[in-house]
Formats: structure tokens, sequence, C-alpha cells
């Protein structure tokens, strides 16, 4: 029991760590492109 709760717990935190870097590479292009419009402007 104590050893599936330690694997579930294990996956549920690998799932936010990809879930987060999924996130951090979605967001890194609009955050270029603001950074472009504003050196142009």
């Amino acid at each position: 029991m104590n050893l599936s709760l330690n694997a579930l717990c294990h996956m549920d935190l690998s799932i936010n760590f990809l879930f987060s870097i999924y996130y951090m590479k979605k967001s890194e292009p609009s955050v270029k492109m603001t950074d472009g419009s504003l050196s142009k402007s």
C-alpha cells in the first residue's frame, strides 16, 4: 500500500514537472515576440 502510494506521488511529481516545462516552452516564444516588438518600437 505504502509503495504504490509512493509511486503515485512520484508520478504526480514527474507529471507536474513535465507540465511546467511545457508551459515554459509555450510562453517562451510569446515573451520573445513581445521583446522583439518592444525593441522595434
